[in-house]
C-alpha cells in the first residue's frame, strides 16, 4: 500500500509539472530488472487502487485515470496476465534499489531551463545588434541628406564640391588615388583617362571612381570604389515593368503611363464589362481601347525583347491566358499610346539620360536621343517593325538629337515635371524588391565597412549614384507617355549610328563633369599644398569648371550649349 501511494504521488507531481514524456519514454537509475518491475508494478498497483476506490460503481472494472493517459489499457496491453507472479515476486528487489528517486526525466529540468535562457540572451544580442546597425543606416543617411547643399546655381558657386556633400573627406579622395575602373567598352575610358585617372583591374584595390555594369560585379570580379554606381539609387527593381506600374500606382500618378494591367483576369473582366454596356461612357475601358492595340510585355526582359503587339485585347488574353499560371504574372499587358508623335513617318521614341543621387536627387540631361522605328507607322498593324523596335542596335532604327527637334523647349518642363514625380522627393518606393536582395545589399555595405581600415581609400560606395535611361512616348498633344526605366542603359560604341554613339559620349562626358570633377578639383587643390605625396595627384588635368544649373535655369542658356546634367 505504501509503495502504491508513493507511486500514485509521484505520478501526480509529475503530471502538474507536465513533465511525463509520451510513449512510456522513462528511464530509471535502477538496473534494468528493477526498472521493468517498477513499472509494472506502478500499473498494476494504481489500477488495482482505482478499482477498490470505485468498488460498487457502474465502471467499477475501469479504473479512474490520474492523468490524461489510460492507465488501464496501456498496462493490460503491455503486461498481460500471465506476467503477475514474476512482478509480485520481483517488487523485493525494489527495496535495494541504488536510488530513491525511482522516476526522473530523460533530461534534468536545470539543463532544458539553462539551454532556454542562452538562447534567449543570444536572441536578445542579436536583436540589438541588428537595431543598432539599422539605426546607424538611418542616421547616416539623413545626416548626408541634411549635409546636401540647397539647390541652384547659388549651391555650384559656393561649394566646390556640389552635388557632393560638403563634408565630404578629401583624405578619403587622396588615398585612393586617381584610379577608375570601367568595364564595359565605351567612351568613358578615355574621358577619365583624359582626366589622368588609371585605369585598374582585380578586386585587391580600390578605386576613386567605378561605372560597371551590372553594378552587383563590384567586390566580385571588379574592384570597389569611393564613388560607385549602385542600382539601389533609386531601387534597382524599378527596371521591372511590373515594378514600375506598381511604383506608379502607389504613388498616384498612373496616369503617367499607358493603361496597363497586371492580371489576365482582371483585364478579361474589364472587356467583357464594355462589351456588355457598349454605350456607357463612364467606368471602364473605352471600345476604341478595347479594339486598338495592345502589347504583352515581359516584367524583366530588355532590349525590346519579350515584347508583342497584337491586334485588340481579345487577341492578348487568347496568349496571356494560354501562358502557365507561373508564367503569367511574369508579364504585363499595355495598350498602345493613341496617337504617337511621329519621326519621319515612324512612330518615335524618346530616350533621356537621369542620374540619381541618395537623398531622391534627380539629374536630368539636357540632350535627348529620339528614335523612330524601322518602318513606317500604322495604327491598325501590329508588326513589331512599326511597333516594337525601337533600339538602336536594330537594323532601319533612326535616330536624332532632341535639342534640334521643334518641340523641344515645350517638353523639356514636362520631362522635368515627371521625372521629379516618379524619382523625386515627393515619391514613395515600397518594398517590391526581393528581402533577400535587400538584405545582401546590407550585408555587403557592412561588410565593406568591417574592411575599410585595411584597404586604401575610405570606405567603398561612400558616394553613390546611378545612370538611368527612362523611354518615353510622346503624342501629338505633346502629353508624356512613360515606358520603362532602364537601369542599364546600352552606352557603349555603336559602329552602326555615329550619332548615337557621339551622343553617348556626351553623356559620359557630362557625368564625368557632375560627379568625378568635383572630387578631382578638391584632390587637386589640396595636393598643391603639400600635405599629400602622391605625385600622381599632379599629373591631372582637363578637369572642368562647369558651373551647374537646376532645371529652372534651363532657359538661361543659349540653344548651342544645352549641355549637361541639371538638377530637377
Amino acid at each position: 500500500r505504501w509503495l502504491i501511494l508513493h507511486q500514485v504521488h509521484t505520478l501526480r507531481l509529475l503530471e502538474r509539472s507536465r513533465d511525463l514524456p509520451k510513449h512510456w519514454k522513462i528511464t530509471m537509475r535502477a538496473p534494468l530488472t528493477h526498472r521493468t518491475a517498477n513499472l509494472l508494478f506502478l500499473l498494476h498497483g494504481l489500477a488495482a487502487a482505482s478499482t477498490i476506490q470505485h468498488q460498487g460503481h457502474a465502471n467499477a472494472s475501469k479504473p479512474r485515470s490520474f492523468i490524461s493517459i489510460n492507465w488501464w489499457a496501456e498496462a493490460e496491453e503491455f503486461t498481460g496476465k500471465k506476467h503477475g507472479e514474476e512482478i509480485l515476486a520481483s517488487l523485493s528487489e525494489l527495496s535495494q534499489a541504488a536510488s530513491p528517486n525511482v522516476l526522473r526525466r530523460e533530461r534534468p529540468a536545470i539543463a532544458s531551463a539553462r539551454l532556454v535562457r542562452t538562447a534567449g540572451t543570444g536572441a536578445l544580442l542579436l536583436a540589438c545588434l541588428t537595431v543598432f546597425f539599422l539605426v546607424s543606416c538611418l542616421v547616416s543617411t539623413f545626416t548626408m541628406s541634411k549635409q546636401n547643399p540647397s539647390k541652384g546655381k547659388a549651391s555650384a558657386d559656393l561649394d566646390p564640391l556640389y552635388p557632393w556633400p560638403a563634408r565630404t573627406s578629401v583624405k578619403d579622395i587622396l588615398r585612393c588615388g586617381p584610379t577608375c575602373a570601367v568595364n564595359i567598352n565605351c567612351s568613358l575610358k578615355k574621358y577619365l583617362a583624359d582626366r589622368g585617372l588609371n585605369p585598374v583591374s582585380g578586386t585587391h584595390e580600390q578605386t576613386l571612381m567605378s561605372f560597371l555594369v551590372p553594378a552587383e560585379a563590384a567586390g566580385k570580379t571588379q574592384p570597389r570604389a569611393f564613388l560607385e554606381r549602385n542600382n539601389g539609387v533609386p531601387p534597382g527593381f524599378l527596371g521591372g515593368k511590373r515594378s514600375l506600374a506598381l511604383h506608379l500606382r502607389r504613388n498616384q500618378i498612373e496616369a503617367l503611363g499607358p493603361l496597363t494591367y497586371l492580371h489576365p483576369g482582371r483585364l478579361r473582366t474589364a472587356v467583357e464589362e464594355r462589351r456588355q454596356h457598349p454605350d456607357r461612357k463612364q467606368g471602364g475601358i473605352s471600345s476604341a481601347t478595347v479594339n486598338g492595340l495592345w502589347f504583352l510585355k515581359h516584367s524583366t526582359m530588355e532590349r525590346n525583347e519579350g515584347v508583342t503587339c497584337f491586334k485588340d485585347a481579345s487577341e492578348l488574353l487568347i496568349k496571356w491566358e494560354s501562358l502557365p499560371k507561373q508564367e503569367q504574372l511574369k508579364y504585363i499587358a499595355q495598350a498602345e499610346v493613341p496617337r504617337p508623335y511621329l519621326l519621319q513617318g515612324r512612330k518615335m521614341m524618346v530616350r533621356a539620360y537621369v542620374v540619381t543621387l541618395p537623398g531622391a536627387r534627380v539629374f536630368l540631361n539636357r540632350e535627348l536621343l529620339l528614335k523612330g522605328h524601322p518602318k513606317p507607322y500604322d495604327a491598325y498593324d501590329p508588326d513589331p517593325q512599326k511597333q516594337v523596335v525601337s533600339c538602336v542596335n536594330y537594323p532601319g532604327v533612326i535616330s536624332s538629337r532632341g535639342t534640334v527637334w521643334s518641340e523641344y523647349q515645350k517638353v523639356w518642363p514636362k520631362l522635368c515635371a515627371m521625372m521629379s514625380a516618379i524619382l523625386g522627393p515627393s515619391a514613395s518606393f515600397g518594398s517590391d524588391q526581393p528581402f533577400s536582395s535587400r538584405l545582401g545589399a546590407a550585408f555587403q555595405d557592412l561588410a565593406a565597412h568591417a574592411r575599410s581600415p585595411f584597404v586604401s581609400g575610405g570606405k567603398p560606395g561612400t558616394l553613390k549614384y546611378n545612370l538611368i535611361g527612362v523611354d518615353i512616348i510622346v503624342d501629338r498633344d505633346l502629353r508624356l507617355w512613360l515606358i520603362e526605366l532602364n537601369p542599364g542603359p546600352a552606352m557603349g560604341i555603336d559602329e552602326r549610328d555615329q550619332l548615337v554613339t557621339d551622343l553617348r559620349g556626351e553623356v559620359f562626358e557630362d557625368l564625368c563633369e557632375l560627379l568625378v570633377d568635383p572630387l578631382l578639383r578638391a584632390a587637386k587643390k589640396t595636393a598643391k599644398t603639400g600635405s599629400c605625396n602622391d605625385e600622381r595627384w599632379s599629373a591631372l588635368h582637363k578637369v572642368s569648371n562647369a558651373k551647374l544649373l537646376t532645371a529652372k535655369h534651363a532657359h538661361e542658356v543659349p540653344k548651342k550649349k544645352l549641355r549637361g546634367f541639371v538638377e530637377i
